[in-house]
């Protein structure tokens, strides 16, 4: 069965992916780190991040925490 994801919610994966990259701690700047950081199925989340599946919001804030990255910010930069 085919999910479809609206293109807010990848712009958001997209942003979500761009903070991933970004991140200023080794430990979490890329998407396999994350996943095991988190104890996430790595293909789930990979699909999750590249907009491919739906991103739950929890999900997004648990990211957001590791990752140190405030929360209005993204949302501001994810919605721009």
């Amino acid at each position: 069965m085919v999910q479809k994801v609206s293109p807010r919610a990848q712009a958001i994966a997209a942003q979500l992916k761009a903070e991933i990259a970004a991140a200023t701690n080794a430990e979490y700047d890329s998407i396999p780190k994350v996943a095991k950081a988190l104890d996430l199925e790595y293909t789930t989340f990979y699909r999750r991040v590249n907009g491919k599946l739906p991103l739950q919001l929890d999900l997004v804030f648990e990211v957001l925490d590791l990752l140190g990255v405030n929360e209005r910010q993204f949302w501001e930069h994810a919605i721009d």
